[in-house]
């Protein structure tokens, strides 16, 4: 049996000539050229690093990809809706922070294991320091999440 591969091509196509799809395919268009937009008012550093939603109600939704992108974002707003009015687009402006799709979620670290030598070391450094000397209270610490 042949696996279907739908490419942007068969898709694009697609929604061309079925008449109801052609309203998904115009609000696609639509926000990518929205998008485009935001892409080249963007400071080189922060260009593909966040990405424009849907407009609903005047509202803008941009999508971040970090919260310290969102951070930097929610500081050039102003700027930003200002530069967008003067090219006809009278939007508010949000910013959220997401994941985008096809970011493999982070790696869960392993465990770490200390081995029985390097806790018996410590356990000995320990022995032999004064209990005030604050490498003394270091080495209680990492030996007491170790037991």
């Amino acid at each position: 049996m042949r696996k279907f591969v739908a490419t942007p091509a068969i898709l694009g196509n697609h929604l061309q000539t079925a008449q109801e799809l052609r309203p998904l395919l115009q609000d696609a268009v639509a926000i990518a050229g929205l998008d485009q937009l935001w892409q080249s008012l963007l400071p080189v550093q922060l260009r593909d690093l966040s990405h424009v939603g849907r407009p609903q109600d005047g509202l803008l939704t941009i999508i971040a990809s970090s919260g310290v992108v969102a951070a930097r974002l929610r500081q050039m707003l102003p700027a930003l809706e200002r530069e967008l009015a003067s090219r006809g687009i009278a939007l508010r402006l949000k910013v959220r922070v997401s994941i985008y799709p096809g970011e493999p979620p982070p790696a869960e670290r392993p465990a770490r294991s200390m081995p029985d030598t390097a806790f018996q070391a410590l356990a000995h450094l320990e022995s032999a320091l004064d209990p005030d000397d604050p490498l003394a209270r270091s080495v209680a610490r990492l030996l007491k999440r170790r037991r």
